[in-house]
Order: structure tokens, then sequence, then C-alpha cells
């Protein structure tokens, strides 16, 4: 059920627009500049407050066996500047700033 507007916007559903888009497109700019930077912001939401970055950096280095010599600037990084960034990247491609 979920395909057939996909199959049909190349022929019937041709004229169909959303946004001056048609269908593919439409769908094309919701999967890329909207629900991608979303997950990528959720994700980083989640490493920092739900998860914790001691149990991330725990589980990614399998409990301290594997060294991991720049885990204060990652810390920093994932708390502070990524979220920054991902919010910049969407604000960019939905086209306010």
């Amino acid at each position: 059920m979920l395909g057939i507007p996909s199959s049909l916007a190349q022929g019937v559903l041709s004229n169909f627009t959303i946004f001056g888009l048609d269908f593919l497109s439409a769908m094309d700019f919701l999967a890329s500049y909207i629900l991608m930077p979303f997950g990528a912001f959720m994700m980083t939401l989640f490493l920092v407050r739900v998860l914790g970055l001691d149990e991330a950096i725990k589980e990614a280095t399998n409990d301290g066996t594997i060294p991991f010599k720049i885990k204060e600037l990652w810390s920093f990084l994932v708390k502070y500047v990524v979220p920054i960034i991902i919010i910049l990247v969407f604000l960019s491609s939905v086209g306010l700033i």
C-alpha cells in the first residue's frame, strides 16, 4: 500500500505535486533534508542524555580493553559541537540560513 504512490508517480500521478515538487522529489527532500538531520540529532541526544557518554565510551572500547586516547575531545565534540553543526546543516538544507 505504501509503494503505490511511488509506482504511480511517473504515470497516473505525474501531475500531482506537493509544495511544487512531484511525489518522488518530495519524498527525496523529506528523507534527505528533514529526516536524516533529525535522526542524527536524535542519535546524538540519545548518546548524550540517555546512554551517557561514559557508558558509550565503555561500550566502544570493549570495557576499556581498547585504548581511546581522545576521550575528552570526543566527549566535548559530541556534547556541544556536533548538535550545533547538525542544527546548522538542517537550517541550511531547508533554506532558513
